[in-house]
């Protein structure tokens, strides 16, 4: 298995590393494993979530997050009851 790490992932996806942080603290990022205080992600879980979010076209896109609010709002109102 290849892990990569944050400086790393953030070189190939060319988002900077604080980016990655805020996907990591808002969980829309890739799976990542904590060793210490190093942060490692998986390139087959990087490349998973890469396909993930991959889409044919804006409205694909926008109907995908759509459907995360939707089932977000479904959790929300049904841990309410």
């Amino acid at each position: 298995m290849i892990f990569l790490t944050t400086k790393e992932l953030s070189e190939r996806l060319k988002v900077s590393r604080s980016t990655l942080s805020r996907l990591r603290a808002n969980g829309k990022g890739p799976k990542f494993t904590k060793v210490g205080n190093t942060i490692l992600y998986s390139e087959a879980v990087v490349e998973d979530w890469l396909d993930y979010n991959t889409f044919r076209t804006s409205q694909d896109a926008l109907c995908e997050q759509s459907h995360h609010l939707s089932a977000f709002a479904q959790r929300y109102l049904s841990s309410n009851e």
